[in-house]
C-alpha cells in the first residue's frame, strides 16, 4: 500500500470523526428546539436519524403549523442559522454527493483498499488494469459524501506537493542545451497505437548522476531497454519552466 493511499485513508478517518461531531451537535440542537416548542416532549428518531412527531398536534419550531403523529419533522431554519453562526456549516438540502475522485492502486490491493473506504459509507469502483513499470495498476474511483471526497483530494494534493519538495531538495539542476548525459532509466511509457493511423514513440524518464531528471523519446536502438538500465546519450535539453531539476529532451542519440 502506497503512502498516498495511507494519507487518503487517514484523511477520511479524520473527516468522518469531524462529521460525527457536527451531526451529533446538530441533532441535539434540533431535538432541543422541538422539545422547547412542545412542553419538553422530544420527537421520535428513526434508525436513519430522521425525526418524527411523537403525537398529534406537535408544533413546528419555525411556526409553520402542526404535525400529526409519525409525520416527518423538517430541520428548523433557526437551528441552521445558529450553527452556522458558530462556524458549523450544515447541508441545507443541496446535493451532498457530487464528483468522484480517483486513486491509483495496485491491482492486487484494490479490493482490500476499497473495503476500508466502503466502511465509511463511500462507494468504490475500478477502471481497467494496465501495466505501470512492470506492476499491474488500476484507478479506483471513490464517491459519496462530498466533504469526505474533498478531504481525500486535499490530502493527496498536499502529500504530493510535500514529496515533490523533498525530491527537489535532493536533486541537482537539470541540463540545458545540446550535450551528453548518463543516468538510470526510472520509468518507461510505451506507446500503444489505437489504430493503424496512430503514430508515436516510447518515452523514458532518466535520473541523472546529480539526481535531476530528464524526459523524452526512448531511442529505437535501445527500444528493449528496461527500468533500472544505465543509459548514456546525447540530446537537446530544455529545462522545465517551473522546475530547474527537470528537463525535456529531443533528438536523442545513443553512444
Amino acid at each position: 500500500m502506497t503512502s498516498f493511499i495511507e494519507v487518503a485513508i487517514a484523511a477520511v478517518e479524520s473527516k468522518f470523526e469531524d462529521l460525527k461531531v457536527i451531526r451529533y451537535k446538530r441533532q441535539n440542537r434540533i431535538m432541543s428546539a422541538y422539545s422547547d416548542a412542545n412542553d419538553k416532549i422530544l420527537p421520535n428518531e428513526d434508525s436513519n436519524g430522521r425525526l418524527h412527531a411523537p403525537c398529534d398536534g406537535y408544533e413546528d419550531v419555525d411556526g409553520r403549523g402542526v404535525y400529526g403523529k409519525g409525520e416527518f419533522l423538517p430541520i428548523p431554519e433557526s437551528v441552521f442559522e445558529q450553527l452556522e453562526m458558530e462556524g458549523i456549516t450544515c447541508n441545507r438540502g443541496q446535493k451532498e454527493y457530487g464528483q468522484k475522485t480517483r486513486l491509483l492502486v495496485e491491482d492486487s490491493e484494490g479490493e482490500e483498499i476499497a473495503i476500508m473506504f466502503r466502511s465509511f459509507g463511500l462507494s468504490c469502483s475500478f477502471g481497467k488494469t494496465f501495466d505501470r513499470g512492470g506492476v499491474a495498476m488500476k484507478y479506483m474511483y471513490i464517491g459519496g459524501n462530498d466533504a469526505m471526497v474533498k478531504a481525500i483530494e486535499a490530502a493527496i494534493v498536499e502529500a504530493k506537493e510535500k514529496v515533490k519538495s523533498e525530491r527537489r531538495a535532493m536533486k541537482g539542476e537539470a541540463p540545458e542545451g545540446k550535450l551528453s548525459v548518463k543516468g538510470k532509466i526510472v520509468f518507461i511509457k510505451r506507446f500503444v497505437p489505437l489504430s493503424v493511423y496512430d503514430y508515436g514513440s516510447d518515452k523514458m524518464l532518466v535520473e541523472l548522476e546529480n539526481k535531476s531528471t530528464v524526459f523524452g523519446t526512448l531511442p529505437k536502438c535501445i527500444s528493449d531497454a528496461a527500468i533500472g538500465d544505465e543509459v548514456e546519450f546525447s540530446a537537446t535539453f530544455e529545462v522545465a519552466r517551473d522546475d530547474k531539476t527537470h528537463a525535456f529532451f529531443k533528438r536523442p542519440s545513443v553512444k
